[in-house]
């Protein structure tokens, strides 16, 4: 039996000014994609909120996304919010000023070679003690995506020491 899924890249996060993690030329020979984030928020000072962009060639940095996100933040309780017309999609609430690997981060990224549909994200990202979140996306946009971005929604840096690896889902 083979693998169902293909590592295509891993990258990690060396120094505490990255801003954003990039993943590009994405071949286009899986039907889906998995991206695995296992976020740190070693320096952190505020929550990490991993956010995406996606694009054809170049991110779209336009308000093309919307996202549904649902789930329980602690010292909140249960939360939801809706973006409309987004310039991303945010997904999660992690922790902050941790040495440890504070939470993971999971988005699937459905049919992204098709060119006659809209891109949906299915995310969920959570840690033990912070939060446990879900939520859905769309990229208005019937271009293939062969370009990422994971970057965090208030633009602060990723923490030092996250890893993110994108998986190609291979077609039977």
């Amino acid at each position: 039996m083979s693998a169902t899924y293909d590592a295509i890249q891993t990258v990690t996060v060396a120094n505490t000014t990255t801003t954003a993690v990039n993943f590009t030329s994405i071949s286009q020979a899986y039907t889906d994609l998995i991206l695995v984030g296992n976020t740190s928020a070693q320096g952190a000072t505020d929550d990490q909120v991993p956010s995406i962009r996606v694009g054809n060639g170049t991110i779209d940095t336009g308000n093309n996304y919307s996202n549904t996100i649902a789930g329980f933040i602690a010292g909140a309780g249960a939360a939801s919010f809706r973006d409309s017309n987004a310039s991303l999609m945010r997904f999660g609430r992690l922790g902050q000023n941790s040495t440890q690997p504070v939470g993971i981060f999971i988005a699937h990224f459905l049919n992204y070679s098709n060119t006659t549909t809209n891109k949906t994200i299915i995310a969920r990202a959570g840690n033990e003690t912070r939060s446990s979140i879900m939520g859905a996306g769309l990229w208005r946009s019937t271009a293939a995506i062969n370009a990422i971005r994971i970057l965090e929604y208030s633009g602060h840096p990723i923490s030092i020491n996250s890893t993110f690896t994108l998986y190609g889902i291979k077609a039977e």
